[in-house]
């Protein structure tokens, strides 16, 4: 007996096992794969576990998978010219030779009975930053100050807390802030009308006059009006017509 032949007959044994093991992997692979195929068929296809599917139905089938998985080309569409817009027309004033009248019309009902009709005793409002009341029509109308500032502009900017602040919000040297923060207490009183209590503080450092804002009488750069407080005040309206 030839002395290799042993040898010969492990390395065959070993190739066998080796090659059962590849055609068991593969055995579970192709049932893996078919289950994952049924599946997607039964979802997508309406097809059921039992049914039977023919190879050129399959070929079929990935053929036009392939074809819907295909990126679509993408045609340029050419951008329509814009439509120049028409410039808006803009509100001219009358002319100042014109002489103009306020009218108020009011229903008959509430002339007979004005003070039934009166819902609204006082508006309160924050937008301007000042501090200001006007009364129209027996209705207050108030500007409840800012919490913290007034807006000057970059006419006349000025750095308030150092270089370190500034160069972290650059925008406060556009403004005057108050040295405490600014809040106030609105009290509806029982026998009628709304108490207001503000708290008063200061500029920190110079004040929108020092550094040669002009005063305008009459607007949110009134002297009496762009100030470091809220203002105490009485409003007096008659709660019955409420």
């Amino acid at each position: 007996m030839d002395a290799t032949l042993p040898n010969e007959l492990s390395a065959l044994r070993e190739l066998v096992s080796a090659l059962q093991g590849t055609l068991h992997a593969a055995q579970a692979e192709n049932k893996l794969l078919r289950q994952k195929l049924e599946l997607f068929l039964k979802r997508y296809f309406g097809g059921t576990k039992n049914e039977s599917l023919d190879p050129k139905q399959l070929e079929l089938l990935l053929a036009g998978l392939a074809a819907m998985t295909a990126p679509a080309p993408v045609v340029a569409k050419p951008t329509p010219a814009r439509a120049t817009l028409a410039a808006r027309p803009v509100r001219q004033p009358l002319p100042a030779h014109l002489e103009t009248e306020r009218v108020v019309l009011e229903p008959e009902e509430v002339q007979q009975q004005p003070a039934g009709w009166r819902k609204l005793g006082a508006c309160l409002s924050g937008h301007h930053h000042i501090d200001y009341q006007k009364e129209i029509n027996g209705i207050y109308y108030l500007q409840i100050n800012s919490m913290s500032y007034s807006w000057l502009g970059s006419q006349y900017q000025h750095v308030r807390y150092g270089p370190e602040v500034d160069k972290a919000y650059p925008w406060i040297k556009q403004t005057a802030p108050y040295k405490e923060a600014l809040f106030a207490i609105c009290t509806l009183e029982p026998e009628g009308g709304m108490s207001v209590q503000g708290v008063r503080s200061e500029f920190v450092g110079p004040s929108p006059w020092d550094l040669g804002m002009p005063e305008q009488k009459g607007t949110s750069r009134d002297r009496n009006r762009l100030i470091p407080q809220i203002s105490d005040r009485k409003l007096k309206f008659d709660p019955t017509g409420f």
